[in-house]
């Protein structure tokens, strides 16, 4: 067995094909043998229905126990992803009028996705001329490629960069050869309907041409991105390799695929469920997928004619979705992108799953999950089999959460979505719309716990200053009870999950850092911006910012959650009433202009208040 280089771009490059007598085989293996179960891998690279189709594309995740491969998460081994390319030329003098072969490679990395092209290259070159020469060419051409001037960020870094849609954030990070073609986007306007996550291909693969040209759609240089190269050959071929990746984020999915698939999915639901439809039948599809995820439901997505591709897309797209892109973990590992019948023992063995299938026998059997989406019809069901939680005291008002009215915040999101969809907005706008729903969910956590238990684990930090405040900021104290009482079950139920245990875990962590930021920078722009505060309680903020964002990674925390206002709310401060709160605004400008990313926020500061900030600083001077 090979032993394991963490420095290598994939591991093993497999090759399988269906067998008219034997069935699916692996037919190679480099650079060893898999130290796994052949057998499960065969059926796995070769899907229910791929010979229906030219071309399919899979997505399975394995995970190390003890030194062996399994397809049957666990929570400690490390995790490998594999992505599988199956093609079917069709031949009327062969048996079965078909030819199916598939390959597929083997990785650590998350954005598997930028070995597409390479890997559609050498199964078309395996068709030709099958021989394990074909598979230690992918090999060594894909760990061939160079990453070594590629910027290392920090976790905050990371943050701004994956919320941001400046393309030229950071990119003094950069070499000066890379640097030198970045564009300049300092000065331009951030269009929310822009894409930089979810971006066409800046190039494509003439397969007409037997991928021998790449043809170039014009590029701009994106910080987002490392742009890297593969030798394929005589095929030089570019690479972008993602620079801000957070877990839970794996392969290119779209989530605006799978929201448009439950935008089309007609209720009322058959089934209710407390923790579900919290706002009874007519619960937005969307809400109840969440709620599940949150809550460690098991849910399957079904396609029978569906490429397998797509059927992976969408859970993949759903982890995210849960997870508000690293807001939370516990997902992904727990996730089967595709899976088939011979495989039920090993998701019925794995609490809280989110798969997808094509074979419609998963359906009859509602034990086997508790939400089911089928993508081909829109339709999502609630097993009629799921357990309900054992009812605790009723909430402050005693009514039944079952029957309650959806929530103007709700309902806000919901039909941003859908307008947002239909004027096309770009994914990134739209992956940043739902990780600020699950932000809003885990902030109302916190203050509910500290409402009902006096204490949460998901903000044990002790606050700088005894009215600094934390969690999620209302306008008013009924929104908040209502908030509490529709959301309950749903907190409650996560409370007992995986991702909640993970996300204490992780605030646990950050308490190890001596220099982490104890200040909860987003509750206190988020009561600049949603509370009626006198002069007192607003100088009051200005000064704690002034006080505690300071270093530069707490500048990073201020800008990611700026994000949307650009420092409309920060900068404010500079025309309060109060002197102190004014100069100490401006000392924290002053801070922000001269951090890399933060001069960029700055430049686009509102000019009435820029020439404020710079007449301060004058009289300052004088």
């Amino acid at each position: 067995m090979q032993t394991l280089n963490p420095l290598l771009h994939i591991e093993y490059v497999l090759a399988a094909e269906f067998d008219i007598d034997a069935g699916p085989v692996v037919k190679y293996q480099y650079p060893d043998t898999l130290p796994g179960d052949e057998q499960l891998m065969a059926e796995l690279m070769l899907p229910d229905q791929s010979h229906v189709r030219n071309q399919d594309w899979t997505i399975f995740f394995l995970h190390d126990e003890n030194g062996l491969l399994k397809y049957r998460p666990n929570d400690k081994g490390d995790m490998f992803y594999v992505l599988n390319l199956v093609n079917t030329k069709f031949d009327k003098d062969v048996r079965r009028g078909a030819i199916v072969k598939s390959m597929c490679l083997i990785t650590r990395y998350p954005y598997f996705q930028i070995f597409k092209p390479v890997l559609i290259l050498a199964l078309d070159e395996y068709f030709d001329a099958p021989s394990l020469d074909c598979l230690k060419k992918l090999y060594n051409s894909i760990n061939s490629m160079s990453v070594d001037r590629m910027p290392s960020f920090s976790a905050s870094e990371k943050l701004l960069l994956a919320v941001s849609e400046d393309h030229s954030l950071f990119a003094e990070r950069f070499g000066e050869e890379e640097t030198a073609s970045i564009v300049d986007e300092k000065n331009a306007p951030i269009d929310p309907k822009r894409n930089s996550s979810g971006e066409k291909p800046t190039y494509y693969i003439d397969l007409k041409n037997r991928g021998h040209r790449l043809v170039s759609t014009g590029t701009v240089r994106d910080t987002h991105y490392f742009d890297s190269s593969l030798q394929y050959g005589a095929m030089k071929i570019p690479v972008k390799v993602p620079t801000a990746i957070f877990p839970e984020t794996v392969g290119d999915f779209s989530l605006i695929r799978l929201l448009r698939t439950l935008q089309s999915v007609k209720g009322p639901f058959k089934s209710v469920h407390p923790q579900l439809t919290i706002f009874g039948p007519t619960t937005p599809p969307v809400i109840v997928l969440i709620n599940a995820l949150l809550t460690q439901k098991r849910v399957l997505f079904i396609g029978y004619n569906t490429p397998s591709g797509d059927v992976a897309d969408h859970v993949l797209a759903a982890c995210f979705l849960a997870s508000g892109g690293g807001i939370l973990r516990g997902f992904t590992r727990y996730a089967f992108p595709y899976t088939d019948l011979s495989k039920v023992d090993d998701l019925l063995e794995t609490p809280g799953f989110i798969a997808g299938a094509k074979n419609p026998a998963f359906t009859h059997h509602p034990t086997w999950y508790d939400v089911v989406v089928d993508i081909e019809n829109f339709t999502m069901d609630i097993s009629p089999a799921i357990s309900s939680p054992v009812p605790k005291e009723k909430d402050s008002k005693g009514t039944n959460p079952l029957f309650a009215t959806i929530s103007q915040d709700d309902m806000i999101f919901t039909d941003q979505i859908k307008r947002m969809l239909t004027e096309h907005y770009g994914e990134s706008s739209i992956r940043h719309r739902c990780r600020n729903y699950l932000i809003r969910f885990v902030r109302i956590a916190i203050s509910y716990e500290e409402y009902k238990y006096k204490q949460s684990q998901l903000w044990p930090r002790k606050a700088p200053e005894k009215d600094a405040g934390h969690g999620y900021v209302w306008n008013s104290g009924t929104r908040r009870l209502l908030d509490f009482q529709n959301l309950e079950p749903v907190i409650e139920g996560w409370r007992q999950s995986r991702s909640y245990k993970l996300a204490a875990e992780d605030e646990q962590e950050r308490l190890t850092n001596p220099e982490a930021l104890t200040l909860d920078v987003e509750h206190c722009l988020d009561k600049l911006k949603i509370q009626t505060l006198n002069n007192s309680e607003s100088a009051a903020i200005y000064t704690l910012l002034h006080t505690h964002v300071s270093g530069y990674d707490d500048i990073n925390t201020l800008l990611v959650h700026a994000i949307d206002n650009n420092l409309f709310e920060v900068a404010l401060g500079l025309v309060h009433r109060f002197p102190a709160a004014r100069e100490a605004t401006c000392e924290l400008l002053e801070r922000i202009r001269a951090h890399p990313a933060g001069k960029r926020f700055f430049d686009r500061i509102n000019p009435f208040l820029k020439v404020t900030f710079f007449r301060i600083i004058e009289d300052k001077r004088s």
